[in-house]
């Protein structure tokens, strides 16, 4: 089974210090409360990971029962359904890239940050094609679909604020989180933009 994996720590001023990717600061006074908590982290980070690998099926499936729909929608330019099913495809491919650079690099990570990064943006990127498919969706009466949006929705809503909020309350400090780009922004995959 694929387990994430933050082991960065540093020791300073006789306190082992491990900042967290929410933003989360924990200093503690032994080598061993440190790693234990890292282990801790680990779980909890390879568990969002895991329910967010279940959540994709979920949208991917939804998608794939929907995809119908591109044709048969006659208050819709088929133009307009086009880009949209591309744009659909372009965000599964990145999820798809996101969970494997996650997957094979999160171990290699010289930060703690890298994780909570990346399962961000697995986040906003599964938002964006229920989005989409709502958007597909909205001209029709299907109320199914609908409801199974909301409730995936509902669903990254509450893995984002666990993420988010993960230890916060047993810190020892709080620094800016570090910001994600992604790769849609960086040229790695082909914008459409209409």
């Amino acid at each position: 089974m694929i387990t994430l994996s933050v082991n960065h720590y540093v020791l300073n001023n006789a306190l082992y210090s491990v900042k967290l990717g929410n933003g989360a600061i924990h200093e503690f006074s032994s080598e061993k409360k440190c790693k234990k908590f890292l282990v801790k982290t680990s779980k909890f980070l390879t568990n969002r990971y895991n329910e967010l690998n279940l959540i994709f099926a979920d949208i991917f499936t939804l998608y794939r029962q929907i995809y119908f729909y591109f044709d048969n929608n006659r208050k819709t330019r088929h133009s307009d359904l086009y880009e949209l099913r591309r744009s659909i495809n372009r965000q599964i491919s990145y999820s798809e890239t996101l969970f494997e650079k996650l997957t094979f690099t999160s171990c290699h990570s010289s930060s703690n940050s890298f994780a909570f990064l990346e399962l961000n943006a697995i986040l906003h990127s599964l938002i964006e094609i229920i989005i989409s498919i709502k958007r597909i969706n909205e001209n029709k009466s299907y109320a199914a679909t609908q409801v199974r949006c909301d409730f995936l929705l509902n669903q990254l809503q509450t893995i984002r604020t666990s993420i988010q909020n993960f230890s916060i309350d047993k810190a020892t400090g709080f620094e800016a989180p570090p910001r994600q780009t992604s790769l849609l922004d960086q040229d790695h995959f082909l914008r459409i933009v209409s």
